[in-house]
């Protein structure tokens, strides 16, 4: 199954076209130099699970401007579900270098240096997405794994509660807390 990070987007602005390649083949013959519509017809790809093809337009997207960051976090996505996470990580690079202003670019960014067990790296990373977004209660949990990994359990076992507090069905953060509590010697 495709992410649904690809397909936000493009169902949020059409959601009548979002997986009609025809409709963005007449966009790209019409704007060929606009990034969004290559972005676009890569979406639509996406959800129709041609990731070649969509890693292809989005492409496209950054050749008509390199700083279209939508287009670089869509192929790390596509990298990402693949198990390309060094391609994955040059990408949200460069997402991030062309807009510092995305919580949801650093938590990517973050997951990916964490799987790559850059878990200083990754922390910051979670820090800067909860700048951006206070309310994440996944960057808040994601963060406190990072400290439960550098065994930094105060400031894990704050997050994942934090984490709760946000989102009260967040199953994953109950697990966590159990096992910082028990890493820190308060639970059996």
């Amino acid at each position: 199954a495709i992410p649904i990070g690809f397909l936000i987007m493009t169902h949020q602005a059409m959601p009548e076209f979002a997986s009609d390649i025809a409709v963005w083949n007449a966009a790209i013959e019409a704007y060929p130099a606009s990034p969004a519509v290559w972005d676009n017809r890569g979406l639509a790809y996406a959800a129709q699970e041609n990731l070649d093809a969509a890693l292809s337009d989005f492409s496209a997207a950054i050749a008509c401007d390199p700083h279209f960051h939508k287009a670089s976090v869509h192929r790390g996505d596509i990298f990402a579900f693949r198990g390309d996470n060094r391609a994955a990580l040059d990408e949200y690079d460069r997402a991030i270098a062309a807009c510092t202003q995305r919580a949801a670019y650093f938590r990517k960014r973050a997951d990916i240096l964490f799987s790559l067990d850059r878990v200083e790296e990754a922390r910051v990373d979670y820090s800067r997405a909860l700048e951006l977004d206070p309310a994440d209660a996944i960057a808040v949990h994601n963060r406190g794994m990072c400290s439960a990994r550098l065994a930094d359990y105060a400031a894990a076992y704050e997050d994942v509660s934090r984490a709760l507090a946000l989102n009260p069905r967040y199953y994953e953060a109950y697990l966590a807390r159990g096992h910082i509590l028990r890493a820190m010697g308060k639970m059996k």
